[in-house]
């Protein structure tokens, strides 16, 4: 098992930072470094990456990954050719489509051999009281199963060099998506105390709160991360084309799906 493990992941709301942290708790390196890139700062300049092992986490949209994780993502460099990386998806429980190949393919584009890699379910964006969709993921099952996973892995690298995977499933070329990008969140004012939590929590530095919260619809990228944060409630997702969206998850996705695991 390689000693130093890097932690690279895009996550606003928290799941694929969950699931990462699992998984790394699992494979028990003896260091780990942390490179959380959700916030517009981190994302500055391309990660520095030292560990001996990769372990990288982004969101799925429209069954890609994200477009602000994966261009950062473009700008990788292994720190050495070959050096063993582990990408992971979380996507809102309908599919994750070619998202886990793109990421392969990106880390592989950066230097790094893809010796395993996962898609698990996490909370859907869109997701509140009347539409529960995917509510809760990851769970307590779902980061057993992500602990489990990295120890796996570790077993793996244990038992010699890096052996990449034979597949990662998906197709290229990807997936083109489809959908029109739906409202951004609002704020109802009677609610709002002005405590500036959406802005600060906001992965696109799409929120601005001053004499009141605007946000800029270019680049709102619809996480919600402003919404689930919101002490007060006051920051909403609700509009005819999310709800249309909403129902049409709840009638074709209801029943749960399981992490899928590939070593």
């Amino acid at each position: 098992m390689p000693q130093s493990l890097d932690l690279l992941y895009f996550s606003p709301t928290g799941t694929t930072r969950s699931v990462i942290h699992s998984i790394a708790d699992g494979l028990g390196a003896s260091s780990t470094t942390t490179l959380d890139v959700s916030s517009p700062g981190a994302r500055l300049s391309a990660p520095r990456l030292a560990g001996q092992c990769l372990l990288i986490g982004a969101p799925v949209y429209f069954g890609r990954v994200q477009v602000n994780a994966a261009a950062l993502y473009r700008t990788l460099r292994a720190p050495s050719v070959g050096l063993p990386a582990v990408p992971v998806v979380v996507y809102g429980n309908r599919a994750w489509e070619d998202a886990l190949l793109e990421l392969s393919d990106l880390v592989t584009d950066a230097g790094y051999c893809v010796v395993a890699g996962a898609a698990f379910v996490g909370e859907h964006a869109y997701s509140d009281a009347g539409h529960p969709l995917a509510p809760g993921r990851p769970d307590a099952d779902d980061l057993a199963i992500a602990r489990a996973f990295g120890g796996s892995v570790r077993d793996k690298l244990n038992a010699g060099p890096p052996v990449p995977l034979a597949q990662v499933p998906g197709k290229r070329p990807y997936r083109e998506p489809h959908a029109e990008p739906a409202p951004p969140p609002v704020t109802r004012a009677a609610d709002c105390t002005l405590c500036g939590t959406c802005a600060s929590v906001c992965p696109t530095g799409a929120v601005h709160c001053s004499t009141e919260v605007e946000t800029d619809v270019r680049l709102c990228i619809r996480c919600a991360a402003c919404v689930k944060h919101c002490p007060t409630g006051a920051r909403v997702l609700s509009n005819p084309a999310v709800d249309k969206v909403r129902n049409w998850l709840l009638r074709t996705c209801p029943a749960r799906r399981e992490p899928e695991l590939f070593l």
